[in-house]
Formats: structure tokens, C-alpha cells, sequence
């Protein structure tokens, strides 16, 4: 294995010890396994530093791919350091002393020993005591508080005892889950999970909140106040002090603290993002009235206000005999309303405050996740890098080497039309336009919305003074991927920090996390919210009811789509930080797309698909035409359907992923399609095809990556190399017959993007037209950059965000090499035609599946989630 430079420097001089890193590092193919150690070297040092390592994913030689590693840092402030990851057999230094870091499970209680600090939890309750690992310490008790709309506490019911998830030199990870129940009804779900570390007195805890409820959503419509929503008051984390000490709060980085006794409350609210726009429309309650109702944040002191300002990153310090602690929360103003205080011997960390005359709302499905941070140490600083945590770097070289993303490619003199492409895209982190801005414009702050992406070019059509849509992008084209890919090219921390924050959003907020809805739905993706209408209080749902009709003609309700699932982003999260919410978020929609596309089996499903798919068909061969055996559309509904299905299976190396989606290809595709019939230069209807082909473009290279050159990979490689040379001589710019676009706007022109990518890789996989697909490619860019180059919409979110997610394989202008496969024409000329067996045996096929699958119950629900509708 060859050593991998990690760069970390320190942003905000200060000084750091013991802060803890995680990061997501690729590995060439063959060099590390699973029974392999690694360490961090520092040369300047030159001594080790142990690290934890746990694999994300593997080649297909069983070789680890990706490895999540786990260390501590210490720096100076704006110092730079370099470790070198590598095999520990490799290191010359002497090894570093065994960790003091343990846990231990005794009866019914887990004690997490430190070396600093020792935590005992009680296995089946929602609670810990801390205390500093030194003589006559007083222990701290931290435990959950959940209120209801009336004010009264809820019990924390655990599903099973707390579960040791991560435990090695230095890091264990607790987790646990539950419901928040009350003796008439169970309330809410939660997920707690609990980060030690190896020399501190520091607990991470990530705190989520989740409303399992479907919601009714009546229409196909899904505002606020809808029934399946649930309500409550707050949820906190309370600590109880031993003794009376001495308060401190920082509400910024170097600011003078404001102190006080315990005897003497004191307490800061932050209740809106301060921004300019602190009181947008974005922030509405289910009553259409506004839940933001003072600018900032606020300090009050024995009830009397002391301070305010806009935004604050506060830090809340207490001492007393024998006891200390410090509390962060994370992302403090960006997530409001948020809140810390202290009053008669109590600390609370205010995750949801409770404020008068306010109630949350959580909408069925939704959840919410929060982490704060908890030192017991009596040092003022041992809480100062988490304002501003360390970011690991690896250079865009490796990232290129171990083919750690597709058709990546380090490029130091791009061509005049890739360097407008590139312009374009870095307009997200620089100048007026950058995805900052973006936010303050609707104010995409507050903990529902902070993350997301303004959707600001669906004010395209609105009047000069008119005020902005409130529209939401979700994870529309996949920014997360494009953040990923532009943070590895370049290393830039703002790129970083977008990519998680909207994973975040979209893990919590945007899928929808309920398995009690249509099959359909359950574990869905919500797409972008309706085109050029204001969401209102549909919040980063699709439909309104304040909305007379959809954007989409003939169409006023909906839900989660396959048409809008991107998925690939969220593994690349997973990848790069290690995140398993992100995982779990990636299987959810490989499981949804299933069940979306293909059902649950049951008779009535079966009749209603024999309606939509079979008997068309049927009455074609009625009619003496001769409709295709394709099976499934050939439109971005199906290419997300394959590539998601892909994502999975790169995640989890199982076989059974591929060869599902080896089905779908045979039933949707063939290299003997009459493509004339596709009509697929019908702009407005067609376009989407593009995403099937790209789809087919990443199942081609994943075989290759298995080195399965066998008849499903022949079979399409013939296919896309029948799809591309129809390309090369119909294909044509979208805005070249404007007049057939409903919105003949410059997404268009961005959206040709993709038959650039298209020919460069058709170039590849078929090298004897090489030269003609290129040559197109190189047409098509040059038409691209120069229409995005003169247009004033290439400032536009949508712009930028396929011009990420389309993104590469025009770097590569030769073509190094060809899949090592004897070339042989194509054995698969013939035109799919459906025969009357087939379709016959097709609609058997569903009516014996539907009988088997029958039950009165499942038929019974099957109706019932569609009349609630």
C-alpha cells in the first residue's frame, strides 16, 4: 500500500488537542484487507499516530475500497500538519502505548472509560452520569426531556438495551432507539447516538426525532396541520449540577463572557436566522401565520434582557466544586429556534425550546436530527475547534488514482469551453450568486429548511417586483454529488460544508420515513416543490393546497416520484464522512424504487397494472400493430430506477442488485430498436431518455469493475452503442425547435450536457466511431459554453446543478484504453416485437401472481391508503 498524504489545517487560531477526525479515504484496488492495520505517520514528528478504521466498502477482489478512519489531532493555530495513512508494518516508529479507552458492561449498566473521564449509562434508560477521572470528582447526570403540546413530560420507552456499535483506540459509538409515549398513545420515535473518545472528557450526541405516521395527505396534497403530523413542545437535554457554581456564556468565538451564579437564571434564545430576511414566508405554521417573531437571538439574565444581535454560536460554561462543563450545539443559529440556560442547578441544551403560544409540527414521515457537544472538564477551551472542526483533506490526484469517482480527471489547462463549464460551476461558492447567497434570499434557515437549496429559477417568469417564490430544490440532479466531485477536485472547504448540510436535510427531511402509506410512497424521495408556484405550507413537499392547480398540466396532487430519485450523492456522503444515516437513506430508496416501479404483488395492484401496461398492448396486437416487449418507460423514471439500484449495489457488493437490473434493461432497451418509433426527439415528452442512457454508461462500468464481460454486459454494450450512433447523426441542441418547449429557457442548453458526456463516453465503448463522437462532443460544448456563456440564467440553481451532476468525461479528449472483451458484432438485430404468447403469458403471469399474493387485509389497506389520499 502506498502512503496517502492527509492534509489538516487549523482556520480559526486556536489551539487544538485531542480534537477528534473522521474521513472517508478510497484505496486502490488490492492494496488494503480487511485484515490489514493501518496508522497515521507524521514525518515532522516522526512517530505514529494510532488511528480506527472500519471499512465503507470493497473491491470486487474483496479488497477494502473505501475505509473510514478515526484519529485525534493536535494543532497550533493556522498550523498545517500532514500524516501519511499506511500499513503499521510499514512504520519505523515504535508504537504508541495501548488505549486507556473501554467499555465495559456490567449487569445492567455500560461504564465508557476514557482515560479523562468515565460514563456510566444504565442500558435501558435514557440517561448517563459523567465524571472526570480524578479524586473527589462530582458525577453530572444528563438525561432527556420530551413534552407534549400539554406541557407534560413523555417516558422514553428503548426498544432494547444500548448497543456498542463502534469501539477500538479511539472512538465508542453508543446507540439506542425508542418511543416518547405518554400512558394514552406512544408520540414519537427517537435515535440516540453517543460518540466517546479516547483522552476526553467530550460526549457527541446526535439526538433524532422522527414522526413514523403517514400522512394523510388528502389530494395528493401535504401542508402543515395535516393529520398524520404530530405536535409537541419541546425536547431538551437536561444536566443536573452537583453543586451551585458559576455560569459563563460566549455567545460568539473571542467575545467577553456573560457570567453569572446559578441563583441568577440565564438563558439564550436564538429565534430566527437574524439574516435580512429573518421573517420570510418560508417560515410559516400550519395556520399560514409566522413562526418567527424576533430577529436574532436574545439573552436574558434573572429575566431581564441583557443582549442580542443577529446570529449567535454560543458556548455555555459552568463550574463548580469539584465539577465543570461545557456545552456547543451545532450549527446554533442556522438550525433555529435553538436555546441554552441555566437556572436552579440545571443545565439545558434546548434542541426544541419551549417558547409560549409555539408548537412543532412534525409531518408524517419527517425527522429531525440535532448534535450537540458535552465536555466535563473544568478547561475553558476544550470545546473551542467544535465552532470549527478540522477538515481532513486528500489531494485531488488520489481521488483520480484510485478511480475513487467516474470519469475523474485532474485538469490543470482545460479547454476555453470546459473553463466556462467550470466558471459556471464555481459561481456556487464565489460571487453574488454563490449557493451562500442563495440562502439568505428566502431565508433557508430554521431546522426544517437549513440545508436545502433556493430553487431560484423558478422566479424565471415572475415580475421585476413581485416577491420571490418560496421554492425549495431538495436534491433535484443530485447536487450532493456535484459538491462531492467539486470538493475532491479542489478541496475547497465550501463546497464541504454544502454537501453536508444538504445531506443532512435530505436524510431527515426529504425522504419519507413511513412504511404505514401506499407502497409507493413508503421510503420515497420528495422532489423539488412545485414549478413556479410558492410551496406556502407545503414546506419541501411536492403540492399545496393554497395552490389552485399544479404547474404540471392536468396533474393538482402527487408524491414521491422515481422520475426525481437521486441517490448517488448520498452514497458519495457515506463514502467520504462515514455517516450511516446516509447508508440507511440509500437502501431505503433502492427498496423504494422497487416497490414504486414493481409493487407488492397484491390482486388489485395486479389488475391495475394489467390496465395501465397489458392490455394497451393488448389492444395494439387487436389492431394488427406491433408494439415492443419493453416493459418499463424509457425516460429518467427508469434510468433513476437502474441507477439507484446500482448505487446499492456498489454499496453493498450483492450480486442480486445487478442482476435485477439486468431484468429492467432487457425489458427496456434492445440494440434492435426501432428508434424512429421512440420518437425521441420530441423535446418536451423525450428528453429524459439521456438519463437512461447515462444509467446504462454506469452499469457498463460497474461490470467491468467485476470483470463480468459476459451476455448481459454484451448485451448492453450493444444496446448503448446502437442509442449513440442514432445520437451522433439525429441529435440536435434541445433550444434548436424552441417553439415546441413549453419553457424554451437556457436549462435547455445545460441539459445538452448530457450528449456531451454521452459521446465522449460512447467514444470508449465503441472506439471504432471514436472519432465521430467526439467530434460532436466537442460541437455540442462549444454550443453550450458559448449560449450559458452570454446568458444571464446560468447563474440559476438548475444551471449549475446539472452542469455538476454532468460532469467529467469531457475531460477526457483521447481514449486510453477499451474493455479488454473481443469486439463481435451484435447478435441482437432483431426488433423486440411482443407476440400474442407472450402477452398472454404476461397478463397470466400477473392474474396467478395476484392470486397468490391475496389477503383480505392487504387488499383491504391497498384500497384504504388510496381513498385517504
Amino acid at each position: 500500500m502506498q502512503p496517502i498524504d492527509i492534509e489538516l489545517t487549523e482556520p480559526s487560531g486556536i489551539d487544538r488537542s485531542n480534537e477528534p477526525c473522521r474521513i472517508g479515504v478510497p484505496i486502490h484496488e488490492s492494496e488494503l484487507t480487511p485484515a490489514d492495520n493501518v496508522v497515521l505517520y507524521c514525518a515532522k514528528e516522526k512517530r505514529e499516530r494510532p488511528c480506527q478504521s472500519e471499512p465503507l466498502s470493497f473491491w470486487p477482489d474483496g479488497s477494502i475500497r473505501w475505509l473510514k478512519i478515526t484519529f485525534q489531532i493536535d494543532l497550533k493555530p493556522y498550523q498545517t500538519k500532514h500524516l501519511s495513512l499506511q500499513r503499521s508494518q510499514l512504520c519505523n516508529a515504535a508504537s504508541p502505548p495501548a488505549s486507556p479507552l473501554k467499555a465495559e458492561i456490567i449487569d445492567q449498566k455500560i461504564e465508557i472509560i476514557t482515560g479523562r473521564a468515565r460514563f456510566t449509562l444504565d442500558r435501558m434508560n435514557l440517561c448517563w452520569q459523567a465524571s472526570l477521572s480524578r479524586p473527589h470528582a462530582q458525577p453530572l447526570k444528563t438525561h432527556f426531556i420530551f413534552s407534549n403540546c400539554d406541557e407534560s413530560e413523555c417516558e422514553a420507552q428503548l426498544d432494547q438495551p444500548w448497543q456498542i456499535t463502534e469501539s477500538g483506540h479511539t472512538a465508542i459509538v453508543l446507540k439506542s432507539s425508542g418511543k416518547w409515549s405518554n400512558p394514552a398513545e406512544d408520540i414519537a420515535r427517537f435515535d440516540i447516538t453517543l460518540h466517546f473518545f479516547h483522552q476526553s472528557s467530550t460526549i457527541q450526541v446526535e439526538t433524532t426525532l422522527h414522526n413514523p405516521n403517514r400522512a394523510q395527505h388528502a389530494g395528493g396534497l401535504w401542508d402543515l396541520g395535516d393529520p398524520g403530523s404530530i405536535h409537541f413542545q419541546s425536547l431538551k437535554l437536561s444536566i443536573k449540577t452537583p453543586n451551585i457554581g458559576q455560569t459563563e456564556l460566549l455567545t460568539h468565538q473571542g467575545c467577553t463572557p456573560l457570567s453569572t451564579t446559578q441563583h441568577e437564571p440565564l438563558r439564550i434564545f436564538q429565534g430566527s436566522s437574524g439574516g435580512k430576511h429573518w421573517n420570510s414566508r418560508n417560515h410559516l405554521k400550519h395556520s399560514d401565520q409566522l413562526t418567527t417573531t424576533i430577529k436574532g437571538f436574545q439573552v436574558h439574565k434573572s429575566n431581564q434582557l441583557i443582549a442580542y444581535d443577529d446570529r449567535a454560536s454560543p458556548m455555555l460554561l459552568w463550574r463548580g466544586k469539584n465539577a465543570a462543563v461545557q456545552i456547543y450545539i451545532e450549527d446554533f443559529w442556522q438550525n433555529f429556534p435553538k436555546a441554552l440556560s441555566a437556572n436552579n442547578r440545571t443545565l439545558s441544551i434546548e434542541l426544541f425550546p419551549s417558547e409560549q403560544d409555539s408548537r412543532y409540527e412534525l409531518q408524517g414521515g419527517e425527522k429531525k436530527t440535532h448534535t450537540c457537544f458535552i465536555d466535563y472538564s473544568e478547561s475553558t477551551s476544550s470545546l473551542s475547534w467544535s465552532r470549527d472542526p478540522v477538515l481532513p483533506r486528500l489531494s485531488a490526484s488520489h481521488y483520480e488514482s484510485t478511480n475513487a469517482f467516474p470519469w475523474f480527471k485532474l485538469v490543470q489547462a482545460p479547454s476555453a469551453e470546459a473553463a466556462t463549464i467550470d466558471a459556471i460551476i464555481q459561481q456556487g461558492v464565489e460571487g453574488p450568486n454563490n449557493f451562500y447567497a442563495k440562502r439568505e434570499i428566502i431565508d433557508e434557515y430554521g431546522w426544517r429548511n437549513f440545508g436545502d437549496i433556493f430553487a431560484d429559477h423558478e422566479t424565471h417568469y415572475q415580475a421585476p417586483n413581485e416577491p420571490v417564490f418560496i421554492s425549495h430544490y431538495n436534491n433535484q440532479y443530485d447536487p450532493i454529488y456535484g459538491f462531492s466531485r467539486q470538493f475532491a477536485l479542489s478541496g475547497d472547504r465550501r463546497w464541504w460544508d454544502l454537501l453536508n448540510d444538504l445531506s443532512k436535510h435530505v436524510t431527515d427531511i426529504d425522504i419519507y420515513h413511513t412504511d404505514k402509506d401506499r407502497a409507493e410512497y413508503n421510503g420515497g424521495l420528495f422532489w423539488h416543490t412545485d414549478h413556479y408556484l410558492d410551496a406556502h405550507t407545503a414546506t419541501h413537499r411536492t403540492y399545496s393546497s393554497h395552490n389552485q392547480t399544479s404547474s404540471i398540466p392536468g396533474q393538482t396532487g402527487g408524491g414521491p416520484a422515481a422520475e426525481h430519485c437521486y441517490s448517488t450523492g448520498l452514497l458519495y456522503h457515506y463514502w467520504l464522512t462515514g455517516n450511516s444515516r446516509s447508508r440507511d437513506a440509500v437502501l431505503k430508496l433502492a427498496n423504494w424504487m422497487i416497490s414504486n416501479q414493481e409493487g407488492k404483488g397484491g390482486l388489485l395492484e395486479q389488475l391495475l397494472a394489467l390496465k395501465k401496461h397489458d392490455l394497451p398492448k393488448l389492444k395494439a396486437l387487436l389492431k394488427n400493430e406491433s408494439p415492443s416487449t419493453h416493459h418499463y418507460p424509457f425516460t429518467r423514471g427508469t434510468g433513476n430506477y437502474i441507477n439507484t439500484l446500482l448505487d446499492a449495489a456498489q454499496l453493498t457488493g450483492d450480486q442480486h442488485w445487478l442482476e435485477r437490473v439486468e431484468s429492467i434493461i432487457y425489458n427496456t432497451i434492445h440494440p434492435g430498436d426501432n428508434i424512429k418509433k421512440r420518437d425521441l426527439l420530441n423535446v418536451e415528452v423525450a428528453w429524459s431518455y439521456l438519463v437512461l442512457l447515462q444509467s446504462l454508461v454506469k452499469y457498463l462500468g460497474i461490470k467491468e469493475e467485476r470483470r463480468q464481460y459476459d451476455e448481459h454486459f454484451q448485451f448492453a454494450l450493444d444496446a448503448f452503442a446502437h442509442y449513440s450512433r442514432w445520437m451522433a447523426q439525429n441529435e440536435r441542441p434541445f433550444l434548436s425547435n424552441p417553439e415546441i418547449l413549453e419553457f424554451p429557457n437556457d436549462t435547455w442548453a445545460a441539459q445538452d450536457i448530457r450528449k456531451v458526456m454521452l459521446m465522449h463516453q460512447a467514444a470508449y465503448y465503441d472506439p471504432e466511431r471514436a472519432s465521430q463522437y467526439l467530434s460532436k462532443a466537442e460541437e455540442w460544448l462549444l454550443y453550450i459554453s458559448s449560449t450559458l456563456s452570454k446568458s444571464d440564467e446560468a447563474r440559476y440553481t438548475r444551471i449549475m446543478v446539472i452542469l455538476m451532476q454532468n460532469y467529467g468525461p469531457h475531460h477526457f479528449k483521447t481514449i486510453n484504453k477499451a474493455p479488454p472483451l473481443k469486439r463481435r458484432p451484435s447478435v441482437h438485430t432483431k426488433q423486440p416485437i411482443l407476440t400474442w404468447k407472450q402477452s398472454i403469458t404476461r397478463i397470466g403471469t400477473r392474474l396467478i401472481s395476484g392470486l397468490i399474493h391475496f389477503r383480505p387485509s392487504k387488499e383491504r389497506t391497498w384500497i384504504m391508503t388510496r381513498l385517504n389520499r
